[in-house]
Parts: structure tokens; sequence; C-alpha cells
């Protein structure tokens, strides 16, 4: 018997969410050139073949790891050729915390007569370097994450370098003890941003037209970007671009932080004094929020019913992969897809490590 778990979100956000449907749905309604262009940027599908060239930006405490597993997964299912990290810092799962990928450098070569296919491990990007090793009709995709959330689960995760991480407000008001001047070793400092390779010039002297210049060029480059704090319709958006089936893209949760969600009189002291920090940050990830809900509502009501029901499938999938002790669930077919089965081996894929990985591909990729 199947068991569906629902959740509710923050009323804030969805209330936030329901403003911006609104807004966005009207503006792209009202005029032309900027519908054609949100059904060029949408990636609406043509009954074209899966897509298996693709790029991913791993961007750091954004849920990264969660969209990653389905590359993953997908890709070794497909024996698609990855680029690998070639490193010497102890970090098999990480192409440069600091560059982008330069072969023989950072990242083995692709074996003899094979071109890559899939790049989905931590780099920083950089357009021209990866067309160098990219097939010409990759899709980029990225991942970005409300920015106060993604420097709380930062402090958390490198605690023995910031404490605890529950003392957030030492942090803010004194900036000084810990800024990095040097964005390049920074993980605080506008770190997302610093990963979708913003000028450095940015981050010492913020400047707002420059800003927007260069998110109307990631605009262009990036075929999707996820947002984290709505990722199931994030991947139902991506899953119809990269016209993948659903039980392609299931996921469960990976190194989910417990992140604190109250949003009192402190918590919110907290957020606008990093707002006040992290322009950059939050100039990116308002840029792709809204973007992403233009791209959802090309696709009209269908989406947000296929939405409805991935939501439904992944809590039912996921009640049998952390609970139930059964060897697999059988999916029926819907408008979305075609009847299928999950595994206890498909459980067992949707949780392993990123570095478990990189020892499954190694020896297949380069015998």
């Amino acid at each position: 018997m199947k068991r569906y778990i629902f959740s509710a979100s923050l009323v804030i956000a969805t209330l936030l969410v329901w403003v911006n449907n609104i807004k966005l749905f009207g503006k792209y309604d009202s005029n032309t050139n900027q519908r054609t262009k949100a059904l060029r940027v949408a990636g609406i599908p043509n009954n074209q073949k899966q897509v298996h060239h693709i790029f991913y930006l791993k961007v750091h405490k954004t849920g990264s790891s969660t969209v990653q597993n389905v590359f993953l997964r997908y890709g070794i299912d497909r024996d698609l050729t990855f680029v690998v990290p070639n490193n010497s810092f102890g970090y098999r799962n990480v192409i440069s915390y600091t560059d982008t990928a330069v072969p023989g450098y950072n990242i083995i070569p692709p074996p003899k007569d094979k071109h890559f296919e899939m790049l989905c491990f931590h780099v920083i990007y950089n357009r021209t370097a990866l067309d160098k090793i990219l097939p010409n009709d990759t899709k980029y995709v990225a991942i970005v994450r409300e920015p106060y959330l993604q420097f709380d689960s930062t402090l958390r995760y490198f605690k023995h370098i910031f404490g605890d991480g529950q003392n957030v407000s030492t942090f803010l008001k004194n900036l000084h003890l810990y800024k990095n001047e040097d964005v390049r070793g920074s993980f605080t400092n506008n770190r997302m941003a610093f990963e979708f390779d913003f000028p450095e010039s940015l981050f010492r002297d913020f400047n707002s037209h420059k800003t927007q210049e260069y998110l109307k060029k990631l605009d262009e480059e990036f075929d999707v970007v996820l947002v984290n704090e709505y990722m199931e319709e994030s991947i139902v958006l991506l899953r119809r671009i990269l016209n993948w089936k659903v039980k392609d893209v299931i996921f469960l949760i990976l190194n989910k932080n417990n992140v604190l969600q109250t949003l009192d009189n402190t918590e919110l002291e907290k957020r606008q004094l990093y707002r006040q920090y992290a322009k950059l940050d939050y100039a990116l990830y308002e840029f792709f929020f809204e973007r992403l809900w233009r791209q959802i509502n090309i696709f009209g009501q269908d989406i947000f019913r296929e939405i409805s029901y991935f939501k439904s499938l992944r809590r039912t999938v996921e009640n049998f992969c952390l609970t139930d002790s059964g060897p697999f669930i059988f999916v029926q077919n819907s408008t979305w897809s075609e009847s299928f089965r999950v595994s206890r081996k498909d459980c067992d894929d949707m949780l392993r490590h990123e570095n478990d990985y990189v020892d499954m591909i190694l020896p297949r990729q380069y015998k």
C-alpha cells in the first residue's frame, strides 16, 4: 500500500511564490518579444531525444549534492563519459574550489577516441574554458539557494572554523574578523556569485548596473537554474527541458542540514544584516528565482499538475526507501510517465555518496 507524506511550506514563502507567479505571468502575456525569449530560455522540447550532454554547476551548500546524484545515476546507467577530478589535495569529488576545469591539470583527459559528455563535480564556472571541453549542444544547469540559508549552512558545515554555527549574529556584526578579502579563498563572501564567476571587481565595489549586465550574460548561457527552496518544481522543469523520464529524476534529500526556520525578530535582523553584506548573492538568487517561475509558467497548467503528481510520488518513494523493507514498489503509468518499478537498488543509488560514484566511474571509464 502506498503511503503519501505531505509537508507544508512556510506561509511567507508560499505567498511570495503566488505574488511572483501573478506578476510574471502577466508580464509575459503582455509582451510578445519577452514571451518568445521565455520560450527559448525555457528550452521547451519538440520531441527531441533525451539530452546527454550536461554541465552542472554544483554550488556549495545549496542542496547541490541532491541534484548531482540525479546526474550521476543517469550518466552511469547510460555509460556516459564524465569529467573526472584530478586533484592532489584529498577531495576526489572536487575539480577545484577556486578555478575552472583544465585538462591535465585538475581534470583527467577523456579516454582515447571519446569526448566528455557530463560534468557535475565542484568547479568554478567559466564558459570559455568549458566550451573547450564540452560539446556544443551541452545544456548548462546550476542551482542557487536563499543566500542567508546558504550562508547559515556554510557556517554549520565549517564549524571547525566558525564554531558551532549558532552565533550568526556575532559573525555578522564583526565581519572584519571573518571576511577574507581574497574572494577566491572565502566561503562566506558571496560564495554563490564567486562560483558563477562574477567579476572580482564587484566583490570589492558593488555596482548594480554591472551586476545586472553579468546576470544577463548568465541568463543567456544557462538553460536551467534550479532553486533549492522549490526543488521539486525545479526538477520537474529540468525533466521537461532534458526530455528525461520521471524515474530518471526521482531523488532523496542528501546532506540535509537542520537550519532554523523560525522568522522571529532576531532572525529577521540577522537576515537584514546579511543582505547588506551579500549583495551579489541576493541579486543572483532573486534573478533566477524569478526566471524559474517564468520558465515554469510557459508550460501552462499541465506542469503544475505534474509538480503535484511528482511531489506525491517522491514522498512515496522516500517512504519506501527509508522506512519500508520490501524489494520494490510499482508505480503505475500516468500522464507524464510510463509505469516503472523502484527497487531497493534504486534506493541505494539515490543515497550513494558522490565519492563512491567516483570509485565506480574511474575503473569503468579508464579501463
